[in-house]
Formats: structure tokens, C-alpha cells, sequence
């Protein structure tokens, strides 16, 4: 059994030498218009991911669609331990940080189209242009997700991977669709515990 305690200082240990990515590197758009991207920049400049309260990471809920990838690991961890520590209080982060650490579906069309390579000519040319195209569309979410996690360590996997091991073992009554076991399959099985 994973406890809280055991999730907190793993988060802790491997993420407190990530470094801070800087006040123009926060958010993927530093040019004034983009109203969300300059609330967050504002409220984020220069503070470490410990210490953002849970009231700021709340009413910034959204800020980790915004950030950066290098942004999005330095102040992941404060998302996550946030929600470990203060569960029942902290609204709909549990959600939203399982999202943003859950392969989107858009990557098994690249699994679709492997498998297709191995079929007879006649139907491979057909639906390979089909996996090729809706690829194309939704070949961001994918791209995004991986550039933002392949920045993390084995530590780091690890501390994300007991995370997601914890919501999955106490609190798994509180996902509708079992989105922490979801998350690990997907992906963060990749890190051993």
C-alpha cells in the first residue's frame, strides 16, 4: 500500500533540484494578447513550485494547458502534492492533473497504423491514408504530451507513477472511469515502482 506520506516526499526528493524555467519561458505565449497565458505568467514569475498555495493552484487550474514543457514539470509536482495533501479541498485538480498525464487516445491510431503495414496491399493503402490523415489532426496531442514527459527523469516517473499508484489504490471511488489506472497503462507503467 502506497501512503500519502511515502508520495509526498517522493515528489519532494525528485523534483527539488528541477530547475526554475524562467519568467519568459512559463507560458507558450509571451506576447501580452493571450489573456490566460499573462495571468498565469504573472501569478508563477519567480516562484518555486512549493511555493504556490492551494488557493492560486486552484483558481489556476488551467495554467497547466498554458505552461510550457519545461514550465509544466517545474510546477507539476505542486498540482500533485496539492491534491495528495489536501484531497477532499482541492476541487477539480485531481481531474485535470490525471488528464494532463494521461497518453492521449489520439496515439493509438499510431498503433492502428502499424498494425495495418502488416495487412495485405488491397485494404492497407485505404485505411493507412484514413490513420494518416486523422493523424495529422490530432498528432498535436500526442506530440505535446510526449514533449512534456519525456523531460522527466526516472526519479521523476517514478514520484508521478506513485502518484498515480495512490489515487488508483484511495481513492479510486472518486474517478468515474478509473482515469488513475488508466493514466499508468497508457503510460507511466513504463516506470518502475
Amino acid at each position: 500500500m502506497i501512503s500519502s506520506s511515502i508520495v509526498l516526499d517522493k515528489l519532494t526528493s525528485s523534483f527539488q533540484t528541477q530547475p526554475y524555467p524562467g519568467d519568459l519561458n512559463l507560458v507558450y505565449d509571451n506576447t501580452g494578447y493571450h489573456l490566460e497565458c499573462v495571468e498565469i505568467q504573472q501569478t508563477f514569475a519567480g516562484k518555486h513550485w512549493s511555493e504556490l498555495s492551494q488557493e492560486t493552484l486552484i483558481r489556476e487550474n488551467s495554467a497547466l494547458a498554458f505552461l510550457t514543457p519545461e514550465a509544466f514539470r517545474f510546477y507539476l509536482p505542486a498540482y500533485l502534492s496539492n491534491v495528495v495533501r489536501e484531497f477532499d479541498e482541492s476541487d477539480a485538480l485531481p481531474e485535470i492533473s490525471v488528464y494532463y498525464l494521461t497518453l492521449p487516445v489520439e496515439a493509438d491510431s499510431l498503433i492502428n497504423l502499424s498494425c495495418i503495414q502488416q495487412q495485405p496491399n488491397e485494404i492497407k493503402l485505404e485505411v493507412s491514408q484514413f490513420l494518416i490523415e486523422e493523424l495529422s489532426r490530432s498528432n498535436q496531442k500526442v506530440h505535446q504530451f510526449m514533449e512534456r514527459m519525456s523531460g522527466f527523469n526516472q526519479q521523476q516517473g517514478q514520484a508521478i507513477r506513485y502518484y498515480l499508484e495512490y489515487l488508483k489504490a484511495e481513492k479510486n471511488d472518486y474517478f468515474f472511469s478509473k482515469e488513475p489506472e488508466i493514466a499508468i497503462e497508457r503510460y507511466w507503467f513504463i516506470f518502475p515502482l
